[in-house]
């Protein structure tokens, strides 16, 4: 009996010492993560000035919460636009961080003077960045050039759709086929069976007077 509880005591220590070296649990790597995106992004959020039911909204709607995080705090800290303002553009953005900086970009290219309609912009391009570098190099090279016509003239071209080949051709132009003259098989002579000459005839052919 004593042998027998000195074992299962034994056996316990060992599992309880298994157990404390293994990681917790995924929930509460979760819960107790500073990592957590979903949390990084409120804290942020709110230190920003964001109210904690947009924070909120925000930041469960978003499929990379730190990166929306990260637009609203960047435009909010380096620019005159405040967070409240910036969030529904980051919000809705493909690439926030990448729109942040168009918008922070084209901002500090003003000598930090307000540029209205930046967000707008920047939110409008399919590429931020390489936009926000159509609209500061106009701008280096070309003094009297507004920031809001830059911006206009970079978005009206940068947007053109290009003209695709149809994945279709035309009815008139198509292509007739080159048909090939029929080959027709060289005429054979028709075999014909030859006639058989006639029996010459037994009977005696009558004597003239």
């Amino acid at each position: 009996m004593g042998k027998t509880i000195y074992l299962v005591a034994g056996s316990l220590a060992i599992a309880g010492w298994i157990g404390s070296n293994f990681p917790a649990t995924g929930a509460e790597i979760v819960t107790d993560s500073l990592r957590n995106g979903y949390r990084a992004c409120t804290a942020r959020m709110l230190n920003s000035g964001v109210s904690p039911e947009a924070a909120a909204r925000a930041c469960a709607g978003a499929l990379y919460p730190k990166d929306v995080a990260r637009c609203v705090t960047r435009i909010e800290g380096q620019t005159e636009i405040s967070a409240q303002d910036a969030l529904a553009t980051c919000t809705q953005a493909r690439r926030p961080i990448e729109l942040s900086r168009c918008v922070v970009g084209i901002s500090e290219n003003s000598q930090g003077q307000p540029v209205p309609g930046v967000l707008d912009f920047c939110g409008r391009s399919l590429l931020p960045i390489r936009y926000a570098e159509c609209v500061v190099g106009l701008r280096r090279e070309i003094n009297e050039l507004a920031p809001t016509q830059a911006m206009e003239t970079c978005i009206s071209a940068g947007d053109r759709p290009l003209d695709f080949a149809p994945n279709f051709i035309p009815q008139g132009q198509l292509q007739q086929p080159v048909t090939s003259p029929a080959l027709t098989a060289p005429a054979t002579p028709e075999q014909t069976a030859p006639t058989p000459d006639a029996p010459a005839s037994d009977t005696p052919t009558p004597a003239t007077p």
